[in-house]
């Protein structure tokens, strides 16, 4: 039985629907960004390198997609209180905003390997960050400083090494031992 009224779409308090909301958008545009990388790194990687790209890519938007929820329900929260105008909230706004900033850095970093590709390169190291204190860091004697994307590695001071290197992240994958 039709009654004449027509079903209007859910909209806002500002009369616009879901999907044209700007913060809407922009979790969109992340998924879609994610979506695009993943099928290229799966049509063009194998392997170790598949892995390193496609968790850099997904980590880093996921924390996009996370600071996007948590940055507009406090925004919410903040536009409802009257006490929110204290320097200490501006400066935890300002904190934020530099969090999201270096978010989209590691993403472009990524993105920018995914184009670019591993790079093949024959090293020595000069130099082992101790993995207790956070991270596998080796300091090549040519001044390179990367991170190795697999904790059991073990690699010496004075050891030359063919490896494979993402050149704008820095990560190190792929060892093979030329001398010790």
């Amino acid at each position: 039985m039709d009654t004449g009224k027509q079903e209007v779409p859910a909209l806002s308090a500002d009369g616009r629907t879901w999907y044209r909301k700007k913060r809407n958008i922009a979790r969109i545009g992340v998924v879609l960004l994610w979506l695009v990388a993943s099928a290229v790194i799966f049509a063009k990687y194998e392997s170790i390198e598949r892995t390193v790209l496609w968790s850099e890519t997904s980590m880093t938007c996921a924390l996009l997609l996370f600071y996007s929820f948590f940055v507009s329900y406090a925004y919410r929260i903040a536009k409802t209180k009257q006490y929110v105008k204290s320097k200490f909230l501006w400066l935890l706004a300002v904190l934020l905003g530099f969090m999201v900033l270096y978010i989209v850095q590691m993403l472009a970093m990524a993105l920018l390997d995914v184009a670019e590709g591993p790079i093949t390169k024959q090293i020595t190291v000069a130099d082992r960050w101790d993995p207790k204190r956070g991270g596998d860091n080796i300091i090549t004697t040519d001044g390179g400083h990367y991170e190795l994307f697999s904790e059991k590695v073990a690699m010496r001071k004075g050891g030359t090494y063919k490896v494979i290197i993402f050149r704008y992240s820095r990560k190190m994958v792929g060892l093979e031992q030329i001398a010790p």
